[in-house]
């Protein structure tokens, strides 16, 4: 069986009435982890369908830091953090002396 013209136009048609469903990713708070040695970024996604928020749901990513311990100068803190805010898409480049503070 294989579907007509008609068909196929149909289906086109109906797939562009569909909703469509985006996700937007606002990020929160920066802190450091009180009993390890991690950053925890707090963050909430947005599900928004035909332009109305849905559903938001909270989460928290954790960055492990396992090059860091007392006795890193400060150099290579700044070097870390830089790191860190480059790999992790949830922090932007204006954070980056919260993530040194963390």
């Amino acid at each position: 069986f294989a579907p007509s013209l008609e068909d196929t136009r149909n289906l086109t048609h109906m797939t562009r009435m569909a909703s469509e469903t985006k996700k937007k990713i606002r990020p929160g708070l920066i802190a450091a982890d009180p009993q390890e040695s991690q950053i925890l970024v707090h963050y909430e996604t947005d599900e928004i369908v035909d332009g109305k928020v849905v559903d938001t749901k909270k989460a928290v990513k954790k960055i492990r830091l396992n090059s860091l311990s007392p006795s890193t100068e400060m150099a290579d803190v700044m070097a870390l953090a830089q790191d860190v805010v480059d790999k992790c898409k949830l922090i932007s480049q204006s954070k980056i002396a919260m993530v040194v503070k963390c």
